[in-house]
């Protein structure tokens, strides 16, 4: 639910991979094309207050807790991992 809805200024991929870990893909991102713009750094500020914003909004769908355990920028794609907590 949350991919379609946030469709199509984030193309989201996300991968359970069953012990308590996610990996998020980001391909298509609005905040990185700003970035892009504004000649500003990916994975700062803007970067993480976009995965804060995913978590809480995909926390609150599935009522668990995301919380970063590492962030990948890329030109073509960002990669966040998570884990997941109640």
């Amino acid at each position: 639910m949350a991919r379609a809805q946030l469709a199509p200024a984030w193309d989201i991929q996300a991968r359970h991979h069953g012990n308590g870990k996610l990996t998020l893909g980001v391909e298509e991102c609005f905040m990185r094309e700003v970035c892009f713009r504004d000649k500003l750094q990916l994975g700062g500020a803007s970067c993480m207050l976009f995965f804060n914003h995913l978590a809480g909004y995909v926390g609150k769908l599935g009522g668990k807790r995301l919380r970063l355990a590492s962030a990948e920028p890329g030109q073509e794609r960002c990669i966040y991992h998570v884990s997941i907590h109640d």
